[in-house]
Protein backbone atom coordinates (compact mmCIF):
# COMPACT_ATOMS: atom_id res chain seq x y z
CA UNK A 1 0.00 0.00 0.00
CA UNK A 2 2.76 2.47 0.87
CA UNK A 3 4.67 1.87 -2.36
CA UNK A 4 1.70 1.77 -4.74
CA UNK A 5 -0.84 3.96 -2.98
CA UNK A 6 1.24 6.75 -1.49
CA UNK A 7 -0.75 9.36 -3.46
CA UNK A 8 -4.09 7.93 -2.35
CA UNK A 9 -5.91 8.17 0.95
CA UNK A 10 -6.75 4.49 1.39
CA UNK A 11 -6.48 2.46 4.54
CA UNK A 12 -6.65 -1.32 4.82
CA UNK A 13 -7.64 -3.85 7.45
CA UNK A 14 -7.06 -7.57 7.70
CA UNK A 15 -9.93 -9.61 9.18
CA UNK A 16 -8.92 -13.12 10.20
CA UNK A 17 -9.61 -15.46 13.07
CA UNK A 18 -7.40 -15.37 16.12
CA UNK A 19 -7.59 -11.59 16.50
CA UNK A 20 -9.58 -9.43 18.87
CA UNK A 21 -12.99 -8.83 17.23
CA UNK A 22 -13.64 -5.66 19.24
CA UNK A 23 -10.33 -4.11 18.15
CA UNK A 24 -11.16 -4.90 14.53
CA UNK A 25 -14.65 -3.43 14.96
CA UNK A 26 -13.25 -0.12 16.28
CA UNK A 27 -11.07 0.31 13.19
CA UNK A 28 -13.46 -0.91 10.50
CA UNK A 29 -15.51 2.30 10.19
CA UNK A 30 -12.49 4.24 8.90
CA UNK A 31 -11.20 1.55 6.54
CA UNK A 32 -11.50 1.73 2.75
CA UNK A 33 -10.08 -1.72 1.88
CA UNK A 34 -11.01 -4.84 3.86
CA UNK A 35 -9.22 -8.15 3.24
CA UNK A 36 -10.43 -11.12 5.20
CA UNK A 37 -11.38 -14.72 5.58
CA UNK A 38 -15.03 -15.49 4.77
CA UNK A 39 -15.89 -16.55 8.32
CA UNK A 40 -14.52 -13.42 9.98
CA UNK A 41 -16.04 -11.06 7.40
CA UNK A 42 -19.46 -12.68 7.88
CA UNK A 43 -19.01 -12.52 11.66
CA UNK A 44 -18.62 -8.73 11.45
CA UNK A 45 -21.54 -8.37 9.06
CA UNK A 46 -23.87 -10.37 11.31
CA UNK A 47 -22.76 -9.15 14.73
CA UNK A 48 -22.03 -5.45 14.24
CA UNK A 49 -25.32 -3.60 13.77
CA UNK A 50 -23.45 -0.29 13.26
CA UNK A 51 -21.39 -1.64 10.39
CA UNK A 52 -22.72 -0.80 6.95
CA UNK A 53 -21.48 -1.79 3.54
CA UNK A 54 -23.93 0.53 1.72
CA UNK A 55 -21.01 2.39 0.14
CA UNK A 56 -19.20 -0.77 -0.95
CA UNK A 57 -18.06 -0.39 -4.54
CA UNK A 58 -15.98 -3.51 -5.22
CA UNK A 59 -16.32 -7.01 -3.77
CA UNK A 60 -13.55 -9.44 -4.70
CA UNK A 61 -13.42 -13.21 -4.17
CA UNK A 62 -9.95 -14.53 -4.95
CA UNK A 63 -9.40 -18.26 -5.44
CA UNK A 64 -13.15 -18.85 -5.36
CA UNK A 65 -12.71 -22.51 -6.30
CA UNK A 66 -10.48 -23.07 -3.26
CA UNK A 67 -12.90 -21.23 -0.98
CA UNK A 68 -15.69 -23.52 -2.17
CA UNK A 69 -13.48 -26.61 -1.78
CA UNK A 70 -12.84 -25.56 1.81
CA UNK A 71 -16.60 -25.47 2.51
CA UNK A 72 -17.31 -21.73 2.38
CA UNK A 73 -20.25 -21.89 -0.06
CA UNK A 74 -22.91 -20.96 2.50
CA UNK A 75 -20.67 -18.34 4.13
CA UNK A 76 -20.02 -16.62 0.79
CA UNK A 77 -23.74 -16.74 -0.06
CA UNK A 78 -24.54 -15.09 3.27
CA UNK A 79 -21.89 -12.39 2.77
CA UNK A 80 -23.40 -11.49 -0.61
CA UNK A 81 -26.82 -10.96 1.04
CA UNK A 82 -25.35 -8.13 3.15
CA UNK A 83 -23.81 -6.29 0.19
CA UNK A 84 -25.47 -3.55 -1.87
CA UNK A 85 -26.90 -4.64 -5.23
CA UNK A 86 -25.02 -1.88 -7.04
CA UNK A 87 -21.40 -2.97 -6.84
CA UNK A 88 -18.68 -4.44 -8.98
CA UNK A 89 -17.90 -8.04 -8.10
CA UNK A 90 -14.65 -9.70 -9.11
CA UNK A 91 -14.49 -13.47 -8.88
CA UNK A 92 -11.17 -15.19 -9.60
CA UNK A 93 -10.85 -18.93 -10.00
CA UNK A 94 -8.25 -21.27 -11.47
CA UNK A 95 -10.98 -23.71 -12.49
CA UNK A 96 -14.52 -23.40 -13.83
CA UNK A 97 -16.44 -25.93 -11.75
CA UNK A 98 -20.22 -26.09 -11.39
CA UNK A 99 -19.83 -24.71 -7.85
CA UNK A 100 -17.90 -21.69 -9.14
CA UNK A 101 -20.56 -21.12 -11.81
CA UNK A 102 -23.26 -21.33 -9.13
CA UNK A 103 -21.40 -18.75 -7.03
CA UNK A 104 -21.04 -16.54 -10.09
CA UNK A 105 -24.79 -16.68 -10.74
CA UNK A 106 -25.49 -15.82 -7.12
CA UNK A 107 -23.07 -12.93 -6.81
CA UNK A 108 -22.65 -11.49 -10.32
CA UNK A 109 -24.99 -9.46 -12.52
CA UNK A 110 -24.24 -9.43 -16.25
CA UNK A 111 -20.95 -11.28 -15.76
CA UNK A 112 -18.09 -11.10 -18.22
CA UNK A 113 -15.95 -14.20 -18.43
CA UNK A 114 -12.25 -13.52 -18.92
CA UNK A 115 -9.86 -16.42 -19.41
CA UNK A 116 -6.09 -16.34 -19.52
CA UNK A 117 -6.13 -19.74 -21.20
CA UNK A 118 -6.87 -19.95 -24.92
CA UNK A 119 -7.82 -23.47 -25.98
CA UNK A 120 -7.00 -22.66 -29.62
CA UNK A 121 -3.49 -21.36 -28.89
CA UNK A 122 -2.38 -24.15 -26.56
CA UNK A 123 -4.82 -27.05 -26.51
CA UNK A 124 -4.14 -30.00 -24.25
CA UNK A 125 -2.19 -32.50 -26.38
CA UNK A 126 -4.27 -35.53 -27.31
CA UNK A 127 -1.23 -37.72 -26.69
CA UNK A 128 -0.79 -36.50 -23.11
CA UNK A 129 -1.08 -39.45 -20.78
CA UNK A 130 -1.62 -38.86 -17.07
CA UNK A 131 -1.22 -41.75 -14.64
CA UNK A 132 -1.01 -42.31 -10.94
CA UNK A 133 -0.18 -45.22 -8.69
CA UNK A 134 -1.05 -45.85 -5.09
CA UNK A 135 2.13 -47.24 -3.57
CA UNK A 136 3.09 -48.05 0.02
CA UNK A 137 5.44 -45.41 1.41
CA UNK A 138 8.41 -47.74 1.73
CA UNK A 139 8.19 -48.68 -1.99
CA UNK A 140 7.75 -45.22 -3.54
CA UNK A 141 11.38 -44.59 -4.51
CA UNK A 142 11.80 -48.09 -5.96
CA UNK A 143 8.59 -47.87 -7.99
CA UNK A 144 9.46 -44.39 -9.26
CA UNK A 145 12.96 -45.52 -10.24
CA UNK A 146 11.54 -48.51 -12.11
CA UNK A 147 8.99 -46.30 -13.87
CA UNK A 148 11.67 -43.83 -15.00
CA UNK A 149 13.91 -46.67 -16.25
CA UNK A 150 11.03 -48.14 -18.28
CA UNK A 151 10.23 -44.75 -19.85
CA UNK A 152 13.68 -43.22 -20.50
CA UNK A 153 12.52 -41.05 -23.42
CA UNK A 154 9.36 -39.69 -21.78
CA UNK A 155 9.07 -36.45 -19.87
CA UNK A 156 8.01 -37.17 -16.31
CA UNK A 157 6.95 -34.67 -13.66
CA UNK A 158 7.05 -35.78 -10.02
CA UNK A 159 5.25 -33.69 -7.40
CA UNK A 160 6.10 -33.95 -3.70
CA UNK A 161 4.83 -32.09 -0.65
CA UNK A 162 7.78 -30.01 0.54
CA UNK A 163 10.92 -28.29 -0.72
CA UNK A 164 13.01 -30.63 1.43
CA UNK A 165 11.42 -33.64 -0.26
CA UNK A 166 12.18 -32.09 -3.67
CA UNK A 167 15.83 -31.66 -2.69
CA UNK A 168 16.07 -35.21 -1.34
CA UNK A 169 14.40 -36.75 -4.41
CA UNK A 170 16.52 -34.69 -6.79
CA UNK A 171 19.82 -35.59 -5.08
CA UNK A 172 18.85 -39.25 -4.89
CA UNK A 173 17.69 -39.58 -8.48
CA UNK A 174 20.38 -37.42 -10.05
CA UNK A 175 22.97 -39.89 -8.68
CA UNK A 176 20.99 -42.94 -9.78
CA UNK A 177 20.04 -41.54 -13.20
CA UNK A 178 23.55 -40.28 -13.95
CA UNK A 179 24.54 -43.87 -14.74
CA UNK A 180 21.70 -44.21 -17.26
CA UNK A 181 22.25 -40.69 -18.67
CA UNK A 182 18.69 -39.62 -17.97
CA UNK A 183 18.70 -35.88 -17.18
CA UNK A 184 16.81 -34.55 -14.18
CA UNK A 185 16.13 -31.20 -12.59
CA UNK A 186 14.33 -29.78 -9.57
CA UNK A 187 11.98 -26.82 -9.10
CA UNK A 188 10.94 -25.31 -5.79
CA UNK A 189 9.40 -22.05 -4.63
CA UNK A 190 12.64 -21.29 -2.77
CA UNK A 191 14.56 -20.97 -6.03
CA UNK A 192 15.04 -17.56 -7.60
CA UNK A 193 12.80 -16.92 -10.60
CA UNK A 194 15.62 -16.91 -13.17
CA UNK A 195 16.74 -20.40 -12.01
CA UNK A 196 13.25 -21.80 -12.51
Amino acid sequence: MQVVGYKHVHSAALLTGGRDVNEERKRLHAISIVVGTPGRVLHHLQDDCNMSFDNLQIFCMDEADRLLDLGFRETLSNIVKYLPAQRQTLLFSATQTSDVQMLAQLSLQNPRYVSTYDMHVAPTPTTLCQNFLVVPLHQKLDVLHLFIKRHPNDKIVVFVSTCNQVKYMYLTFSKILKKTRIPSMCLTSKMKQFRR
